[in-house]
């Protein structure tokens, strides 16, 4: 390690609106860079300065990546925003546990409004702890909410059965909740940074698109559309696979899940307003987004 902190770190420039979701393809060819400066085992300084806004799915796609262990041999460091607002919810974030900064600044201990777990595989106690905090954060006190944790574990099966192969290959997710108590939601996002959903391996994966071929169906973007709305699994007469990505866009068209937001490969979708589009760089990976409110736990 200390042959590395010798090494010039590579300089890299937060995008100022440091957003997948209102900033996908800026932000996606600044994951792009991080992943090869860190790949080819490079040290990296990334300077975050000059960001005018942040939210959370960035922030959880960044640390994925910072805290994957493929780059366990590398050196992180950086600057934190200069903005008080955005400097706040970066030091919430966790961001400093992997990302060194200025020896002189002392970061304050985070205000406890983003929780975040990581794992390989479906862990219920997982859905259940975040689940928990984002009611504690909304009530003061804990309540039952089904369509949030069952989509949590959809999500961390999906993962676990798409990298495909031995245990080894089992791609790592990374969770978190980040409460917005004074707008009465918090917003979660899952993401992993495997081989996205249109190169999953899985078995499960390669029977629909074989059906998709099938039906003519051969852009990425009408795919995502086609097995959201379960076209797709109806269509290959196995009801006990992929139902899982169906059975979340339906608690997103029954708002008991808001604003879902799903990056994978080369498309951006806004599952909740309809609209979808091409990333001019690819996510490798895939990220998903969505917010509780409130009023939705009451109803």
């Amino acid at each position: 390690m200390k042959r590395l902190a010798k090494i010039k770190p590579i300089y890299l420039v937060a995008p100022e609106k440091f957003s997948f979701i209102e900033n996908p393809d800026q932000f996606s060819e600044f994951l792009i860079q991080v992943h090869e400066a860190l790949g080819e085992r490079k040290s990296i300084e990334v300077d975050h300065e000059k960001v005018t806004l942040q939210t959370p799915e960035a922030l959880t796609a960044f640390l994925s990546v910072l805290a994957d262990p493929r780059y366990k041999d590398t050196l992180h460091q950086g600057f934190i925003p200069k903005d008080p607002l955005q400097r706040k919810m970066f030091l919430d974030s966790g961001l400093c546990e992997y990302l060194k900064i200025p020896n002189q600044l002392r970061p304050p201990s985070p205000s406890g409004n983003i929780q975040k777990r990581k794992n390989y595989k479906v862990s219920p106690k997982t859905a259940y702890e975040l689940k928990q905090f984002a009611m504690m954060r909304l009530y003061g006190a804990d309540r039952a909410y089904p369509p949030l944790y069952r989509t949590f574990i959809e999500l961390m099966a999906n993962t676990h059965n798409h990298a495909g192969g031995s245990s080894d290959n089992k791609e790592r997710w990374f969770a978190s909740a980040y409460c917005q108590a004074e707008h009465g939601k918090t917003c979660f996002t899952f993401v992993d940074n495997g081989v996205g959903i249109f190169k999953s391996v899985s078995e499960t994966m390669g029977i629909l698109r074989k059906m998709a071929v099938k039906l003519g169906i051969t852009d990425n973007i009408d795919f995502l559309r086609n097995l959201l709305n379960g076209k797709l699994k109806s269509r290959t007469g196995m009801e006990n696979r992929g139902k899982g990505i169906p059975m979340i866009n339906q608690l997103a068209e029954n708002r008991k899940i808001e604003n879902l937001v799903v990056i994978t490969n080369d498309v951006w979708a806004n599952v909740s307003s309809g609209e979808f589009r091409r990333l001019a760089k690819g996510f490798s990976g895939t990220l998903w987004y969505w917010e509780v409110k409130r009023q939705a736990v009451n109803s």
